[in-house]
């Protein structure tokens, strides 16, 4: 029972369901699932030692906020997930998941031609998705699984710039080619570049702040 409400806590952070701050106590928990007090303070603890909720002193326990240096690092591990998630999806992937993938893409292009943000935030997740299933490794999905949810204690605020959507959209393009036609080279790379879009356009937001400039160090 504790694995159990310990993944769907997971989901929900990932999903967007709890903000950054957010505070997730053992009433909320026993209430939801209709458990005792120890399930519930069980999988708090967990999600607390994998990173998700952070235990403070009168308040209890928060959903992570991270800095955006934090952010950046996380990304830099995002992107070698990723990349290896695409390269192995293009040799694994079934009909159906090429077919959903194909779905997720064309949900893509239609909130770009109606510059919708929201809509194409929903539709890119579900084309990462599809990827992580089609990948065929568990233990890599559940890895890239916690470390977006970590990054959700910022903001996602990529895809309020039209410029990024559109570069968002052309990559998963290339990267639905590689995968559909089976290259595996092709999709770590394109999955990799496109990571770096991302998490790169991101890091030059964050840099422009004074109050971040000062602390942030390149990494050697």
């Amino acid at each position: 029972m504790t694995d159990t409400i310990r993944a769907q806590i997971e989901r929900d952070i990932f999903n967007g369901g709890f903000k950054s701050g957010d505070r997730i106590d053992e009433k909320y928990m026993m209430q939801r699932f209709s458990v005792s007090r120890t399930p519930a303070r069980e999988a708090l603890v967990h999600l607390a030692a994998i990173g998700l909720l952070t235990l403070v002193q009168r308040k209890g326990y928060l959903v992570l906020q991270i800095s955006p240096q934090e952010y950046v690092e996380l990304a830099e591990i995002l992107e070698v997930n990723e990349s290896l998630a695409a390269k192995l999806a293009a040799s694994r992937i079934s009909k159906e998941q090429l077919d959903q993938l194909a779905g997720a893409l064309r949900d893509c292009r239609e909130a770009l031609e109606k510059q919708d943000a929201h809509a194409y935030r929903v539709s890119n997740s579900l084309f990462h998705q599809v990827i992580y299933e089609a990948c065929g490794n568990q233990s890599l999905k559940e890895a890239i699984s916690l470390l977006r949810a970590r990054m959700r204690g910022i903001a996602d605020v990529r895809f309020e710039s039209l410029s990024r959507m559109q570069a968002s959209c052309k990559e998963h393009e290339a990267i639905y080619e590689a995968i559909a036609t089976g290259d595996s080279q092709s999709a770590a790379q394109v999955m990799a570049a496109h990571i770096l879009g991302g998490s790169g356009n991101f890091k030059q937001q964050v840099l422009a702040a004074p109050e971040f400039r000062a602390t942030w160090r390149s990494p050697p």
